[in-house]
């Protein structure tokens, strides 16, 4: 061979060489490509799938741990070996309760989307699929929120295709659940100390009917008599619409998240609303739950009427201070310009009462929202 030839050899080897090197980068990066498209498609399910295992894993230790509270209540007081807060039962009725420092098991839940790394839960990898579907919750003012008087039909959840992070593409007028910038739950921290008014509470015992509403244990409560029940804030009168559900709490309190949380919808004469938000936690058995946990609707559209007169007053704490802050709704249409009034106050409730809501209600809480330069108050007053 000469040197001309084999030069021109060596050049076509080198132009094949370069062909196939151009040819495997275009395929690489188009896996690339895919690769992250199907990466990002996938974010929210993950971690939505993570806070439901570690949901899980927090129900196996609060098990082990409910024999002691169980004990503890029968006889008048309950005691957890793990935690330095105590539970005590309420005189005259009233709720028992916990102070807001408990250390809870519950993982902390927060925006897989809208949270940064360090604030989103990392606790798991998968969830069982009885768990991802029957996830649906909601916070009602009539029926079961105002939400669902626009809602219709619509179907939506917290997790899944129709889950939380979705719910701005299912309905025009659910837009302010991603774009809204006052929104709720909000983890409450750094509230600036006040002397706010005391709340006044006006309620007396009624008829009461809980419904099972496909998104939450809704108890609708009205007087036979046709007397309201309401509450006073800052002057204005909010007459109580009816109280709910929500598992795990949707508030938490510097990162802690309660076992559940119940909210108080009120509403004024010019369709104001106001939430009052009870956090729940393990210890001493709530009698005062009985009447509405002995008839927990099994099927979405079931509803049962309480026996006799029920007394919502029994299910607040006795300290009724609370955070305030503005919010919105925590479900679709996520509307803003609710007052919110957080108990700083938990109430208990057994571990098999939390266990026995889960049958029907395993996951229905909204992440915790951006606060957007929000102050959030709370209260120090002494009260009565």
């Amino acid at each position: 061979m000469n040197i001309d030839s084999k030069w021109a050899s060596r050049g076509g080897g080198l132009v094949i060489g370069a062909l196939l090197l151009g040819i495997y980068l275009l395929v690489a990066v188009g896996c690339s490509s895919g690769s992250a498209d199907a990466s990002a498609s996938s974010q929210s399910s993950r971690s939505e799938s993570k806070i439901l295992r570690a949901l899980s894993a927090s129900d196996t230790t609060s098990s082990r741990e409910s024999a002691s509270h169980e004990t503890a209540s029968d006889a008048g007081h309950s005691t957890s070996a793990d935690s330095e807060s105590s539970h005590e039962t309420a005189a005259d009725g009233q709720a028992a309760v916990v102070s807001h420092e408990t250390t809870s098991d519950t993982v902390s839940i927060s925006n897989p989307v809208h949270s940064t790394a360090s604030e989103t839960s990392d606790h798991a990898d998968t969830a069982t699929e009885s768990h991802a579907t029957t996830d649906v919750g909601g916070d009602s003012a009539e029926t079961t929120e105002e939400a669902h008087a626009s809602g219709g039909e619509i179907h939506w959840g917290y997790t899944g295709s129709n889950g939380q992070n979705y719910w701005s593409d299912q309905s025009a007028d659910y837009t302010s659940c991603v774009d809204g910038s006052a929104q709720s739950p909000i983890d409450i921290k750094d509230a600036r100390l006040a002397d706010l008014e005391d709340l006044e509470f006006h309620y007396s015992p009624s008829m009461m009917t809980v419904v099972n509403n496909g998104h939450t244990i809704q108890a609708n409560y009205g007087s036979e008599s046709g007397e309201s029940s309401w509450m006073v804030l800052n002057g204005n009168e909010y007459e109580l619409l009816q109280f709910h559900y929500h598992r795990p709490s949707e508030h938490t309190i510097n990162g802690h998240q309660a076992a559940m949380e119940m909210h108080l919808v009120h509403k004024d004469a010019e369709g104001k609303l106001a939430v009052v938000g009870v956090l729940l936690e393990p210890g001493a058995h709530n009698t005062s739950l009985d009447p509405i946990w002995d008839v927990l609707p099994d099927h979405a559209g079931d509803e049962v009427t309480v026996d006799g007169l029920f007394d919502v007053n029994k299910v607040l704490p006795q300290d009724r201070r609370t955070f305030r802050y503005p919010g919105s709704l925590t479900t679709p249409p996520c509307s803003e310009g609710v007052s919110w009034l957080l108990m700083k106050t938990p109430v208990s409730l057994s571990q098999a009462q939390v266990d026995e809501f889960k049958e029907h209600y395993f996951f229905n809480a909204r992440y915790t929202q951006p606060l957007n330069g929000r102050e959030i108050f709370e209260d120090i007053s002494v009260g009565d």
